[in-house]
């Protein structure tokens, strides 16, 4: 009886010893995973920040400008070119875009007569 215990008690024993060996293998494998990954994303963040500060000089509004005016030919807006709705002419009611459907009332029939869909 004694001698099956000690058996039981010895192979119980082996058995915790490779689950425990296992367990501490598994964690310094995602212990390393875990660096590698928080030296990565110090990387990243490190880039993010350069990148920013690169994105901040190439939207200054003065290079912006001069670029502008070296490969584009506009020209600055006026207070003139800028108009309200109001200052608009009104769209001739008589034109053959204009055309009510009437099964849908209204001006629903027009909706997309103006990009050719009919």
């Amino acid at each position: 009886m004694i001698r099956i215990l000690n058996i039981v008690s010895f192979m119980m024993s082996v058995v915790l010893a490779v689950l425990l060996y296992s367990v501490k293998y598994d964690s310094q494998v995602e212990i390393r995973r875990i660096k590698t990954l928080k030296v990565e994303i110090r990387q990243e963040v490190e880039a993010i920040s350069i990148l920013r500060a690169e994105w901040s000089y190439l939207n200054q509004p003065d290079r912006l400008k001069r670029l502008a005016e070296r490969y584009t030919k506009l020209m600055p807006l006026s207070a003139s070119q800028i108009v309200t709705v109001n200052n608009l002419p009104e769209r001739r009611r008589d034109s053959e875009d204009f055309v009510q459907d009437k099964r849908l009332g209204g001006f629903a029939g027009n909706a997309t007569g103006s990009i050719g869909i009919r």
